[in-house]
């Protein structure tokens, strides 16, 4: 990373906007909406009894899973060691963003949902740099998997574009397009990924020898050709990261998840998650060898 941001802005009175090119990822925790409406439409006071006891445990306990699969996930990847981790962290309440220990990658939670961000040299890729996007891109695989066997399923996307570290979170063109490829494109629970980031991943896939086999292989391309996190592909089983136990538990929910659907009348839904087994049955069997 340069010592130089991409570009400034400033104004005569004080305050400055520096920047740089960032690789931002945002996951969505689907279903989450419809469980905080059945409660926000409870009329005041509300009732306390056991009904609202289960309506509130199926909003906060998926919500807080969801992080603690991220800090999991990210100290797998990026500190397995756990030296240095520090025991600080954000959490659902978006308290601002948490920067994990020994490196530049940062986290931002909102409720449900969370960003993901690092700058990096978008023009000058540096093997540092390239590193921090596949422990990135590997934690964000880890959790998607994690959450899904345990009957949750996230959706996002993933790009690089400019953006800045305002002091409470990321913002600008890389974080807005994140949440485009994540609200507008994906359709289900997939991270789709933007050109700015396969753009990067041939470049240092090109120039870093040791790196060129996992950013080959980490990207796929999914039945609507649109590239995709390849998070049950050959790239995350050659890390061993995730427990084939967790990848057969996570195919069994997206199938009772399915089933649920075919029961029903909502044919939109049952050709997304149609899609979603249809990855899985793919990729099953890379993960039933020994």
């Amino acid at each position: 990373m340069r010592d130089a941001v991409y570009y400034m802005i400033e104004d005569g009175g004080g305050w400055n906007v520096k920047l740089d090119y960032f690789c931002v990822a945002y996951l969505d925790l689907l279903g989450q909406s419809a469980r905080l409406d059945g409660v926000a439409s409870l009329p005041l006071p509300v009732q306390k009894d056991s009904r609202l006891d289960e309506q509130l445990r199926l909003i906060f306990e998926p919500t807080l899973n969801f992080h603690d699969w991220f800090f999991k996930a990210l100290d797998d990847v990026i500190n397995p060691t756990g030296i240095g981790r520090s025991k600080e962290r954000g959490g659902p309440t978006g308290d601002g963003p948490v920067r994990h220990p020994a490196n530049r990658l940062k986290y931002q939670a909102f409720g449900d949902s969370v960003f993901l961000y690092v700058p990096i040299d978008f023009e000058n890729p540096s093997l540092p740099d390239a590193r921090l996007i596949r422990g990135l891109l590997l934690a964000l695989g880890c959790a998607m998997a994690g959450m899904m066997s345990e009957g949750e399923f996230p959706r996002g996307g993933v790009d690089i574009h400019l953006a800045s570290d305002i002091g409470y979170g990321v913002y600008g063109p890389a974080a807005r397009r994140a949440y485009q490829l994540e609200s507008q494109v994906a359709h289900y629970p997939r991270i789709v990924v933007g050109r700015g980031l396969c753009s990067y991943l041939r470049s240092t896939g090109a120039m870093f020898p040791n790196l060129s086999e996992f950013s080959r292989m980490v990207i796929g391309q999914d039945t609507d050709d649109l590239p995709i996190l390849d998070y049950l592909g050959e790239a995350f089983h050659q890390e061993k990261l995730l427990d084939p136990v967790d990848v057969k538990k996570a195919y069994e929910q997206t199938r009772k998840l399915l089933d649920s659907f075919r029961h029903g009348d909502n044919t939109n839904l049952r050709t997304k998650y149609g899609r979603l087994a249809h990855y899985f049955e793919s990729r099953i069997s890379l993960w039933n060898s020994k």
